[in-house]
């Protein structure tokens, strides 16, 4: 009963999360870029042609803009960990719209 339990919850959250990292390679707009504790995020972005958004960084990311093709796959390449749609992000976490 606990194993199906444990089972359900997982497939219900790890399916929105999932859709997130779902995003097309050559989409302009703003990203969320997770990188690891020793990369700064700042660095990745800049190597990746990207600009940085917003005057707080948090230790694990970023706001970034992207609106030259291929961005998104130059942040992965540069070392980020995840790069994520921030709207979709926002709408996941309740904002109505940023």
């Amino acid at each position: 009963m606990r194993l199906e339990l444990l089972l359900m919850t997982l497939s219900v959250l790890c399916a929105p999360i999932a859709a997130l990292g779902m995003l097309p390679e050559d989409q302009a707009g703003l990203y969320l870029v997770v990188v690891p504790p020793w990369r700064a995020a700042d660095q990745v972005i800049a190597a990746a042609g990207a600009h940085p958004v917003g005057p707080v960084r948090a230790p694990l990311g970023e706001f970034a803009t992207a609106d030259a093709p291929g961005t998104l796959a130059r942040l992965r390449a540069a070392g980020a960990w995840v790069v994520l749609d921030a709207k979709k992000m926002a709408w996941l976490c309740g904002a109505a719209e940023i």
